[in-house]
């Protein structure tokens, strides 16, 4: 009856992964196309204005984190691929620095203003979206769940940031000024 019992499960669970082709996970870091080739740093990404559309490059940043990530085999080495959040608010300070120095000193003082109470708004909503995030991950256990973790955040809030930019873009544009 054991010995029934012991084939059964090699059966049903060892040799469906014996079929399936293997994929090594890397050891180390090293391994791990070097890390330094892997990640790239926000100013080293072509800026919005180098592209024909924000559709173009959203799928530029796309692209960018799929390729990365699955070269981290989606663990936790993952988590810096996802580089919507810092590449879409280097675009909303480059526009806001472009807006600002095109405005008089009443018009910077309001913009100021508005800008000093979408971050406080940015903040809550970040904030709201990692409780929820929280939530959703409470009883999860294994890393493979920060990298989840990760990509449900990279799915929402980049997209909060992105408005913003491309608001300020749309107000440069009503100036005069060049992106």
């Amino acid at each position: 009856m054991v010995t029934r019992v012991v084939l059964i499960l090699l059966a049903v669970f060892i040799l469906p992964l014996i079929a399936l082709p293997l994929r090594a996970e890397p050891s180390s870091d090293a391994e791990v196309q070097g890390q330094e080739s892997l990640y790239r740093k926000v100013d080293d990404f072509p800026y919005l204005s180098e592209f024909e559309s924000v559709r173009s490059f959203d799928k530029y940043i796309d692209d960018y984190e799929k390729e990365c990530i699955d070269k981290t085999y989606g663990n936790t080495k993952a988590i810096p691929c996802f580089v919507g959040y810092e590449l879409w608010d280097r675009e909303l300070n480059k526009y806001y620095k472009i807006l600002m120095s095109q405005l008089s000193e009443n018009q910077q003082e309001i913009l100021r203003e508005s800008q000093r109470v979408w971050l406080k708004n940015r903040d809550r909503s970040i904030e709201f979206n990692s409780a929820l995030l929280d939530m959703k991950y409470d009883k999860a256990e294994g890393t493979i769940y920060s990298a989840m973790r990760a990509s449900d955040s990279a799915s929402v809030i980049p997209a909060i940031i992105k408005q913003r930019a491309l608001l300020l873009k749309q107000w440069a544009q009503m100036v005069g000024a060049e992106n």
